[in-house]
């Protein structure tokens, strides 16, 4: 459904930041955010969508945040509202994903 609707025309990367690629994050659609970055690429996803690891973190998605974070994805990288991906990985007793991201 989702190449339907991008091969005829839909923007995966609308605004505000948690578009289709965020919500597939936060609801453990790994296929889908896969399919996503592979149409749209690695780098365009990453900058229109900060809010997708930290969605993902929240939602207790542990999968999706370690390919988030194999993909180039800043658990430190503070947001909009002073927040940032690396809490909620610590709160969930996800520390083996921060170890590789040290500031």
């Amino acid at each position: 459904m989702m190449k339907l609707l991008i091969d005829h025309g839909a923007n995966p990367n609308i605004p505000p930041t948690r578009g289709p690629f965020s919500f597939a994050c936060r609801n453990g659609r790994l296929q889908s955010a896969r399919l996503l970055i592979n149409l749209v690429g690695r780098d365009e996803i990453i900058r229109n969508n900060p809010f997708a690891l930290y969605d993902a973190c929240i939602s207790g998605q542990k999968t999706c945040c370690e390919w988030l974070v194999s993909q180039g994805y800043d658990p430190f990288q503070l947001l909009d509202n002073y927040v940032c991906a690396a809490f909620w990985m610590s709160r969930n007793g996800w520390v083996d994903m921060l170890s590789c991201h040290q500031h």
